[in-house]
């Protein structure tokens, strides 16, 4: 899925547009819970090197939030990692190698809960 395709699917699924809350990385997209403003996800592309990837390539990777506890459900499908600069128990990231479409469905029951 291309990015264009991820923004404009989160914004219909979810009812929220992307923001672009840093100067210093500008295409980088939180997402907001339209009631709360918290984020549940958050679109980035940082090196490769600090997801632990031999590569200084920036990778496309979208964190999302799930319950705690939960983060099992994502963690077995190859691409997911503990989520990159968040916190580990209530976060996961999905790197290139993972779809983000299906990354994005085995979030929605989680997204679901997040969301209300």
């Amino acid at each position: 899925m291309h990015r264009a395709e991820l923004l404009q699917t989160i914004s219909d699924r979810y009812g929220v547009a992307a923001e672009y809350p840093w100067r210093r990385y500008p295409q980088y997209a939180v997402f907001r819970h339209a009631g709360n403003r918290k984020w549940f996800a958050v679109l980035m592309n940082p090196p490769g090197r600090k997801l632990g990837l031999a590569t200084e390539d920036e990778v496309a990777i979208l964190n999302v939030k799930i319950r705690a506890g939960e983060n099992s459900l994502l963690r077995g499908m190859d691409g997911v990692l503990p989520a990159y600069h968040m916190n580990k128990e209530t976060r996961n990231t999905g790197s290139a190698c993972v779809s983000i479409c299906c990354l994005m469905t085995r979030c929605w029951i989680c997204w679901q809960t997040v969301m209300t």
